[in-house]
């Protein structure tokens, strides 16, 4: 394998992470409070990461509840 495709490999790697770690904290939280109370914001730190990372997988907070 070259370095390029090592890249790529460790840079989905860190892409799926970050999605399921968005994913995970949204589950604890969306268990705690109903959906209308929730804010993009309180999900972003359950993660310990930016609203904008969160942005970068997930439209909206729609769409991160369907997934």
């Amino acid at each position: 394998m070259n370095t390029k495709s090592r890249l790529l490999e460790l840079k989905n790697k860190e892409r799926d992470l970050r999605i399921q770690l968005i994913l995970d904290a949204a589950k604890r939280v969306f268990l705690r409070k109903s959906y209308e109370n929730i804010s993009m914001k309180e999900i972003a730190d359950e993660a310990g990461i930016s609203i904008s990372t969160i942005y970068t997988y997930f439209p909206g907070q729609e769409s991160l509840f369907v997934e």
